[in-house]
């Protein structure tokens, strides 16, 4: 009985079938490249462009008043200021300036009925770029971006005097 025993043991095949192996194997991938993705998403900084509508126009007064140009906030959501920034090329498509809405070459307004609050562009505002902003009358691409998302919000052509 001993020897029957004693061969049952010997020829017994140790370890797991093949198919719980590979099951188990796919769930350790699975596990790891999920864990790799979670990651790796951390380090991006992928944010949604707000929606936001704008209206660009040249200030009512002349240039001689101190400012150029006016931007308001018409509808959409609400944006810090230093996520915006505008850009603004000349007639020949040369860029002349470039900052955020929180530079000191911005003067924000307060327009709407709500109360105001200096750290986000909301509806019913308006900033007024100063004077040194273009420097002379003349035609100028004027664009706002959304620094967060590199993505451009609003351009348009304006005749400044």
């Amino acid at each position: 009985m001993y020897r029957v025993l004693l061969s049952m043991l010997k020829n017994r095949k140790g370890g797991i079938s093949t198919v719980v192996a590979t099951l188990l194997l796919l769930g350790a991938v699975i596990a790891a490249s999920t864990y790799l993705a979670s990651f790796v998403s951390g380090f991006m900084n992928l944010k949604q462009t707000p929606n936001l509508q704008l209206v660009i126009q040249d200030y009512p007064d002349s240039l001689d008043s101190g400012f150029s140009f006016v931007i308001r906030h018409i509808g959409g959501d609400a944006v810090r200021f230093e996520d915006i920034m505008v850009v603004i090329c000349d007639s020949s498509g040369d860029m002349v300036y470039s900052g955020t809405l929180n530079s000191e070459d911005f003067l924000a307004n307060q327009v709407s009925i709500r109360g105001y609050n200096s750290t986000f562009f909301e509806v019913g505002e308006q900033v007024l770029a100063k004077r040194e902003v273009v420097g002379s009358e003349g035609v100028y691409e004027i664009s706002v971006y959304y620094i967060p998302s590199n993505s451009m919000i609003y351009t348009k052509r304006v005749f400044l005097s």
